[in-house]
């Protein structure tokens, strides 16, 4: 019965995770008008948007068996101020392609400071994997809408290859 409820609860995630993929896909026709105009800055608590995160990948992590570990340096607030949802489709993005493309191993987010004064800490992202990587020669092309390095007819990795051109979309914002 505990079985049952867990996958029940997996199902459920990855439901969320999907109509997720299909919100993108839908964002995707706004992303490039985008502008300063439309950040909307609050402050909120880091850690509970990265758990957030991670309550939704947890479906797709235990699938493959991978490991998720977070490195949060002891700098870095507890509650910041930037455009909550924006940071959220980032992270996702990135995470689930980092998931997507991670056959074995782990996935690691750190978290901490570069080039910031005190008052205003400039923070930096970093989402490490095992995973096959990004060929050089397709970094230049991997941001624009709808290009995937492992096309569709390959039939090896699923995606519309908007995750990305969306992640540069916001980044720019």
């Amino acid at each position: 019965k505990a079985e049952a409820k867990e996958y029940a609860k997996m199902l459920h995630l990855s439901g969320e995770q999907l109509l997720s993929l299909l919100n993108s896909v839908l964002e995707i026709v706004s992303s490039d008008s985008i502008s300063q105009d439309e950040i909307e800055i609050s402050s909120f608590e880091l850690a509970e948007l990265l758990h957030n995160i991670f309550e939704l990948e947890l479906p797709a992590l235990k699938l493959k068996n991978l490991t998720l570990d977070l490195k949060i340096d002891d700098d870095i607030p507890v509650i910041i101020k930037t455009d909550k949802g924006k940071l959220y489709r980032i992270l996702l993005n990135l995470l689930s392609n980092s998931i997507k493309f991670t056959e074995k191993g782990s996935i690691t987010i750190k978290v901490y400071t570069a080039d910031s004064d005190d008052k205003h800490p400039r923070l930096c992202f970093d989402i490490l994997d095992t995973g096959i990587g990004i060929p050089k020669t397709e970094t230049d092309k991997i941001f624009n809408a709808f290009y995937r390095v492992h096309p569709s007819y390959e039939g090896k990795y699923q995606g519309f290859g908007v995750g990305l051109h969306l992640v540069k979309q916001y980044v720019d914002a």
